[in-house]
């Protein structure tokens, strides 16, 4: 990684999320995924990279590397879209019903509706509802 970092040019205004290709991750390594651009991150966390310079083996015993990495493990970690979802159905179940059973009922009943819909957007189920040409704004 560090020699991506410190050789390989990025993209001036770089995506905030990279468009990859399930059929190339198995070739990937993490070393492809850093560029210069990479070197941002510890510049914003205001991390001192000189550890960059000396073997990875030798990386433990700097005063530079362990605080980065005491920085870097203190940060937050932010939900991941999944984990958001889980969260989100909990919480739905428990203000809809308490029995499970009911719950799964209505989960049926979500997705029997979703199968029969093929367009979900607003204006399209406005559409639907209101017959064409009526608009509810």
């Amino acid at each position: 990684m560090v020699s991506g970092i410190l050789t390989r040019e990025g993209e001036e205004e770089p995506p905030k999320k990279r468009n990859l290709q399930l059929r190339d991750l198995p070739e990937m390594c993490l070393s492809d995924l850093s560029t210069k651009n990479t070197k941002r991150f510890f510049q914003t966390l205001d991390i001192n990279v000189d550890f960059f310079s000396v073997p990875v083996s030798e990386w433990v015993s700097r005063v530079d590397y362990t605080q980065g990495k005491q920085i870097v493990d203190h940060l937050p970690v932010v939900n991941d879209p999944a984990e958001r979802g889980v969260k989100l159905m909990t919480d739905y179940n428990q203000t809809v019903t308490k029995d499970e059973n009911s719950f799964q009922n209505l989960l049926l009943a979500v997705d029997s509706h979703r199968k029969s819909t093929s367009d979900s957007r607003k204006a399209s189920l406005i559409r639907k509802y209101d017959g064409p040409g009526t608009s509810s704004s």
